[in-house]
């Protein structure tokens, strides 16, 4: 199935009608295009445009997915991969198109295949912040801790947008949350982050907008992220790139969560001491009762 062969232009265009058709003429179900594409992820695409369309258009969309399973019931490849380790998980997880994610999880796909560069079907639905696609991946346990690009981790790119939900997912499963890039950021500077050059898969051109960003960091401080490590731009922590931003707002909040976990943390310690002691001031009583009866 090479770009313009009639099998991958009636993936795109006709659906699974014309595919029967085509099947029952001995068509190739593992034939790809001249880039590895298969005929899974042009059926994959074809729904993804479909749905992407302004006014959303529901019956073709089935039409798509119909296709799909045609295409995997006579064989087809559902962890076909391209030249450069592209799936078709990873098409439908990138736009979170949860009917297309949940039938290629139910034939099979497998949630951990990865890019050249490390890409994962969970990098890019936690890239993009669709937190029902980024659960059902991780139900199938999908690696919460993978890296890509410069060992980003999939709980970076979710915090670099503040995708709140997703974060939490993510911390849900484990997550480092104090695991450094490379480059020295964690998930925690690259939420405080407003010129994001670096940490996205679709790198953002300009300043970004973060509505979430507040419970974002309330769950990644909560999660027992560390505002005192550092990242690359002259060594800055968290609190020193908001400062330095102006969002003295948010550093003031930021300031007072870490005073919180503190605050806590001395508490527990305090308690688990007394207890400790308690312990202690007790065994010789206890011994003494032991040897007396």
């Amino acid at each position: 199935m090479c770009g313009k062969d009639w099998k991958g232009t009636s993936v795109i265009f006709c659906g699974d009608q014309v595919i029967r058709l085509l099947l029952e003429h001995q068509a190739d179900v593992m034939m790809r295009n001249c880039a590895g594409h298969t005929c899974v992820m042009f059926a994959v695409g074809g729904a993804l445009k479909a749905s992407n369309l302004q006014n959303a258009q529901t019956d073709r969309t089935e039409q798509y997915l119909q296709a799909v399973r045609v295409l995997l019931d006579k064989g087809a490849p559902v962890n076909g991969v391209t030249a450069y380790g592209l799936s078709a998980l990873m098409l439908a997880s990138t736009s979170g198109r949860v009917e297309m994610v949940e039938l290629l999880l139910q034939r099979e796909a497998d949630v951990a295949l990865a890019s050249d560069i490390g890409l994962t079907a969970l990098v890019m639905a936690s890239d993009k912040g669709h937190v029902t696609t980024v659960r059902l991946l991780l139900e199938k346990m999908a690696d919460a801790n993978s890296r890509h690009g410069n060992g980003k981790t999939p709980l970076m790119s979710a915090a670099a947008q503040a995708y709140t939900e997703v974060v939490s997912e993510l911390l849900k499963h484990s997550a480092d949350v104090n695991a450094q890039a490379e480059n020295g950021y964690t998930a925690l500077l690259y939420a405080v982050e407003t010129q994001l050059k670096d940490g996205l898969v679709c790198p953002i051109e300009g300043s970004l907008e973060k509505p979430g960003l507040e419970d974002t960091l309330r769950i990644l401080l909560d999660a027992a992220a560390d505002v005192n490590l550092m990242g690359p731009r002259q060594r800055q922590t968290a609190l020193d790139v908001l400062e330095a931003s102006g969002n003295l707002e948010m550093l003031q909040r930021l300031r007072e969560r870490q005073s919180d976990r503190q605050s806590s943390s001395k508490s527990s310690r305090g308690e688990d001491q007394r207890q400790w002691f308690g312990l202690r001031c007790l065994r010789p009583v206890a011994f003494c009762w032991s040897w007396c009866c």
